[in-house]
């Protein structure tokens, strides 16, 4: 049978590995974010460059 104390110490690090995967999971957001708002701007650039043209 295990200890209080292990149980505890495993239950810590199953907290923080959640933890890790909740950051990882919201760095994975951002990241795709950034590729959107940098296509965004591409998409801006080309339609300023066309008016600028005219």
């Amino acid at each position: 049978m295990e200890s209080y104390g292990e149980t505890e110490t495993e239950l810590k690090i199953l907290i923080k590995k959640d933890a890790i995967q909740s950051n990882d999971e919201s760095i994975q957001l951002y990241k795709g974010d950034q590729k959107s708002l940098k296509e965004k701007i591409r998409k801006l650039s080309e339609k300023q460059e066309g008016l600028a043209r005219m």
